[in-house]
């Protein structure tokens, strides 16, 4: 198992976070953002290949037909492939464009400089969390504000939090 350290606290035994979806025994990060972005690039990687491929297909296909009739029309033939090929290609980088537009959209707003994002996990509270971070309890009542909560809101697992760095 390859160890990493941890981006949150800098403990030098944290799991491959790349490929795993690991939470931090020392701080309890869940640093499965790092996992998720591994995946976006890598799954950006094969988008891109297959778009490749598909285009040496086209141009092999555009090829094989364009050399089984007479030259005039063989130029023409290619002329229309390669401007089909010109729109597929135009079509497939808008549809990523937007792909990405709607994966940024989706994740939530960038944390403010000298803090991060933290997800709530069951059991967790104002206090504990405030433990984790900080050390003790005495930021609760801080944690709350900085988000616009009152000490006493209810917290929902999967809501996020934004943790400064004290």
């Amino acid at each position: 198992m390859v160890k990493n350290v941890c981006p949150v606290c800098g403990n030098p035994g944290v799991g491959d976070y790349y490929h795993n979806n690991v939470i931090c025994d020392v701080c309890g990060s869940d640093l499965s953002v790092f996992h998720t972005i591994q995946k976006e690039k890598n799954r950006k990687k094969l988008g891109i290949v297959s778009s490749l491929a598909g285009l040496l297909l086209a141009l092999a296909l555009a090829s094989f037909i364009a050399g089984s009739v007479s030259s005039k029309h063989n130029a023409n033939l290619i002329a229309e492939k390669e401007a089909t090929i010109s729109q597929l290609q135009s079509e497939i980088n808008d549809l990523e464009s937007k792909a990405v537009a709607k994966s940024e959209s989706d994740s939530s707003t960038p944390s403010p400089e000298g803090s991060f994002r933290y997800t709530i996990r069951r059991g967790d509270s104002f206090c504990s969390i405030s433990r984790r971070f900080y050390g003790t309890e005495n930021y609760y009542k801080e944690l709350a504000n900085d988000n616009g909560l009152d000490i006493n809101s209810h917290l929902v697992i999967g809501q996020q939090l934004v943790i400064k760095t004290r």
